[in-house]
């Protein structure tokens, strides 16, 4: 699995679950990586990343038996109005955390959930929720 195959793994599922899911009354503006976002001010909304870092040999072996695992943490931040409390906020943690959590797609595998540090600059609540995964590739 690429760069470009692991982007597309996570949007389409994200997306799929996030515009289905229930309640809908919670579902949100998204921003997706790569594309310019404003948080909209007086509304809630996500932002996710796809943060990738080191990577090593999982595997030695001739040609055609080398597997190479990446790290990465897929990262959501959950804007609300500022002022109006956390419930909207952990409300939309706990709508993410099931379409992550210990998924799987191909070589692809997410861990558990992680909550960060608030953000409450004006005029939003930011919750940042992030979930680290794991990319493998055989390479021949």
């Amino acid at each position: 699995m690429n760069l470009d195959q692991q982007r597309a793994a996570i949007e389409t599922r994200f997306m799929a679950q996030w515009m289905i899911g229930s309640p809908l009354a919670l579902r949100t503006p998204v921003g997706m990586p790569g594309f310019t976002f404003t948080p909209p001010v007086g509304a809630s909304s996500v932002r996710m990343s796809i943060l990738n870092g080191t990577s090593m040999n999982k595997s030695m072996g001739s040609p055609g038996s080398n597997i190479v695992r990446h790290a990465g943490v897929l990262m959501f931040q959950i804007f609300t109005p500022g002022g109006v409390g956390t419930k909207t906020a952990n409300d939309l943690a706990d709508l993410i955390e099931p379409i992550f959590i210990n998924w799987r797609s191909g070589g692809l595998l997410a861990r558990t959930m992680d909550k960060g540090a608030v953000d409450e600059t004006a005029p939003f609540y930011m919750l940042p929720v992030s979930f680290t995964f794991q990319r493998d590739n055989l390479n021949g």
